[in-house]
């Protein structure tokens, strides 16, 4: 459901009112108001919603739709969407030797629903970028290779020049614990921003890119100074620049901005960021901890203490 998760964490729905009003059409099985809803966006900001939808709903009845209809394409990519996060749900969080044989075998065929939907919808309208960003978390799931990954990436940016999901899936895929390796991780996530307007959230990609390597490597990770001057430029390209939107992602931005400061033993730097969010966090990269709830809370009273006696940016 929208709103709370987990106790403390917010949904989008709740946060953005056009991704909850979608949620409640796709609820209530409206579909031809939902496409309607989804067209009035921007591919990021659609297929963004989609997955939110699916996340808070993966068995929604979508119906199979004809693909020769634009509004069938776009249903048939959120039914796309929600064969996904089923997959995801039947695979856990579990370590990878740890995710039982069943486990794998749901896993594996839900993917290759979602993946022969996709296929089937960009081979009808190559210019489907709905259906191409999605095809690149297919590719990882499925184990497709990077290069593979890279061409949905590709077909995506022949179409639009900004695409949250896709910029973020490939960076996961790129990642050494998939498929890549730090050096290739850190040569998109730059190379993405270096192209991107003023205010655009791909600045953001080099922080998940460190947070990521964090995970791995450990916090003291976050400490090295050359990180964290990557991070602070990031974060001045991106949400604190006077031409950043409000859009569907703002909310993650700052979470895992605040995350990587109070981690980096910024606390005062963390607080402008835990600020923004006032009472209305979003999990974001939270999600690595085994209490995000917890771990949230302290991270944040720790933060806004040192951010009153230091002052704030």
């Amino acid at each position: 459901m929208a709103g709370q998760q987990n106790g403390l964490f917010v949904s989008a729905a709740e946060l953005y009112p056009a991704v909850g009003a979608a949620l409640e059409l796709a609820r209530s099985s409206q579909w031809d108001e939902l496409v309607a809803a989804l067209d009035r966006m921007s591919a990021s900001e659609r297929s963004a919603t989609m997955r939110v939808v699916a996340g808070e709903e993966p068995r929604l009845p979508v119906p199979v739709s004809d693909l020769a209809t634009p509004q069938g394409r776009v249903l048939t990519v959120l039914l796309a969407h929600c064969l996904v996060e089923q997959a995801w749900l039947a695979r856990s969080s579990r370590q990878a030797d740890q995710v039982t044989a069943g486990a794998w075998k749901t896993f594996r065929e839900l993917l290759v629903r979602a993946e022969r939907l996709l296929v089937e919808t960009t081979a009808r309208d190559r210019a489907q970028v709905d259906a191409w960003a999605l095809r690149i978390l297919t590719a990882r799931g499925l184990q497709l290779g990077p290069a593979e990954a890279r061409r949905r990436h590709a077909a995506v940016l022949s179409l639009v020049d900004e695409h949250q999901l896709a910029d973020e899936q490939l960076l996961q895929m790129l990642c050494p614990k998939w498929f890549g390796d730090w050096p290739t991780v850190f040569e998109f996530a730059r190379g993405r921003a270096a192209t991107a307007a003023p205010g655009a959230f791909e600045h953001l990609l080099v922080v998940k890119a460190h947070l990521e390597g964090w995970v791995e490597k450990g916090p003291e990770y976050l400490k090295q100074q050359a990180v964290i001057d990557e991070v602070v430029a990031a974060a001045q390209a991106s949400v604190w620049h006077p031409d950043c939107r409000r859009d569907l992602g703002w909310h993650s931005a700052h979470s895992n901005l605040a995350l990587f400061f109070s981690m980096a033993d910024m606390p005062d730097v963390a607080a402008g960021h835990f600020d923004a969010l006032g009472d209305q966090p979003v999990e974001a990269t939270w999600a690595y901890f085994d209490d995000p709830d917890g771990t949230y809370r302290l991270r944040r009273e720790v933060a806004r203490p040192t951010a009153t006696k230091r002052g704030r940016r």
